[in-house]
């Protein structure tokens, strides 16, 4: 049987227990609603290779330029070879992967499959040879041999801003020049790589048209209205990306295994982006590419954003604003402003979730 004094405690148990709950209440109401799950940030996207190799060539082919691009994070390497046409400056691509095949198809390149064999070092060193071999849909056979003529080394690091539709940065963390015997055969017709005449000291130092390149790094900016899927920790676009992601923190980590890549995204408590860390899965700070914004992404607010390799190298900046989602999906248009080759691109992007 209960006694005053007792009922007294449990009145007073009670009371504590309701001032407790309100204001448990009250902070969960005071925290930015969060509708929707984090999504990659629509209009911007990241690759990494491994590896590029480049030959500009001469006029025995209809192409000026070939490029090699390497992906080694799996057991089965990916392979994208790009020969750009001298007359248009438009790209024919071929890939060994079906996977890299169809997201090439996506961002309407033309592209074809095809078995590759490619031989070289382990690591990159003065004097190794680099080989590949594929037909193209015609029924051409293709040798490519690149001759590694300088050492690997930072003096080698520079950044591509490709304008266009879809413009792109590359960032390349080292490279070397090509030596004397890089050359590439199509068919029955060959053109050899030139001196490269504007860094040539003969007798000492000789080097010839074409590069190697380590940690190329991908950041380009397109026009996309996707839909996200998602199942527990997985989500899935429907451009055909998959990714997983696991919290940690103020952090969120959303990991493209296929590419074998992850974004990290910064947080703040109100689950606003602060910065976006790019790179190889697993890989150190000074191996990745970081969006930095001003301040947090907020709605209907614009923010500066600047992208750094490393540590401290800018390669870009501009301005980003989200304006207020509609209908349940995200929209961000990005503003470049650098580098100068750039200036002036505008791309609207969209993205929305729909839950499995």
């Amino acid at each position: 049987m209960m006694t005053f004094s007792s009922y007294r405690c449990f009145r007073t148990l009670i009371a504590v227990a309701l001032l407790f709950a309100a204001a448990f209440q009250g902070l969960a109401e005071s925290r930015p609603a969060v509708s929707n799950p984090l999504l990659p940030l629509p209009g911007i996207s990241y690759r990494y290779w491994d590896e590029q190799i480049i030959q500009w060539l001469g006029p025995e082919l209809p192409y000026s330029m070939f490029i090699l691009l390497v992906d080694k994070h799996s057991k089965d390497p990916v392979y994208l070879v790009r020969l750009i046409e001298r007359s248009s400056g438009d790209a024919i691509e071929y890939t060994n992967q079906e996977a890299e095949l169809q997201r090439a198809l996506l961002r309407n390149a033309k592209i074809h499959r095809t078995a590759m064999e490619f031989d070289g070092p382990e690591e990159p060193q003065k004097d190794a040879q680099y080989t590949l071999r594929f037909t193209t849909e015609n029924g051409l056979p293709v040798l490519f041999q690149f001759i590694q003529g300088t050492d690997l080394s930072d003096q080698g690091s520079r950044v591509v801003p490709a304008p266009g539709s879809r413009p792109s940065l590359i960032f390349m963390e080292q490279g070397a020049l090509a030596g004397q015997g890089t050359a590439m055969r199509i068919g029955n017709v060959t053109s050899t790589a030139d001196v490269w005449k504007e860094f040539a000291q003969p007798p000492y130092f000789v080097p010839y048209h074409g590069a190697l390149s380590e940690g190329v790094h991908n950041i380009s900016f397109g026009s996309e209205d996707l839909t996200w899927t998602t199942n527990g920790n997985s989500l899935s676009s429907s451009s055909g990306t998959q990714l997983t992601r696991s919290h940690d923190g103020n952090t969120e980590l959303l990991r493209d295994s296929a590419r074998g890549t992850e974004a990290a995204y910064s947080l703040n408590a109100g689950e606003e982006v602060l910065r976006i860390t790019f790179g190889p899965a697993h890989s150190k700070p000074s191996h990745t590419i970081a969006l930095q914004f001003s301040g947090a992404l907020t709605n209907d607010q614009a923010t500066s954003f600047t992208l750094v390799a490393g540590k401290k190298k800018q390669l870009a900046a501009g301005k980003v604003i989200r304006p207020s989602e509609t209908s349940g999906r995200q929209t961000i248009i990005w503003t470049l402003e650098e580098p100068t080759a750039l200036h002036g691109s505008e791309i609207k992007a969209s993205a929305g979730v729909l839950a499995h």
